[in-house]
């Protein structure tokens, strides 16, 4: 499911410095997990995989305040389920566009699709032109994964 950095992951320590935040062993730790998935990870999780890759376990508080710290930095993104579970995943132009499992709950980020882009353009243009501001938008389409179905 997960695994650890391999020669093409960014230099964590490098983006963290560059974000204004202090790198630990926690923080770097927790970024590598983040990167090495493809669907948002509950609090839990997170602290899961930590555990089992790192030579010394982080504790439940530590690994909350990085994801907490990344989240307010802009690193990460905390994304509540529709089980009112909150979930983070790296921080991307796509992470506002969203599939969420109905059944497991999994939130994974929607392939990239131009034409995609285009209507959301297109309603930013319309909500525009009624004298409304948009700020950002979102799209979370809710259905069965592939291993719930």
């Amino acid at each position: 499911m997960h695994s650890t950095a391999d020669a093409r992951s960014p230099d964590w320590e490098h983006v963290l410095r560059e974000h204004g935040l202090r790198v630990t062993r926690a923080s770097v730790a927790v970024l590598r997990v983040l990167s090495a998935t493809a669907s948002a990870l509950s609090h839990d999780e997170v602290l899961q995989v930590c555990m089992q890759d790192a030579e010394q376990p982080f504790d439940r508080v530590t690994v909350y305040r990085v994801l907490d710290r990344l989240t307010q930095a802009g690193l990460a993104d905390r994304l509540m389920g529709s089980d009112g579970v909150a979930r983070f995943m790296l921080h991307d132009a796509h992470s506002s566009q969203l599939f969420e499992c109905q059944a497991c709950h999994r939130l994974v980020s929607l392939p990239q699709d131009a034409q995609l882009q285009a209507v959301l353009e297109r309603l930013n243009r319309s909500l525009k032109r009624r004298g409304m501001q948009p700020s950002e938008s979102a799209l979370r389409i809710r259905g069965t994964c592939a291993d719930c179905r």
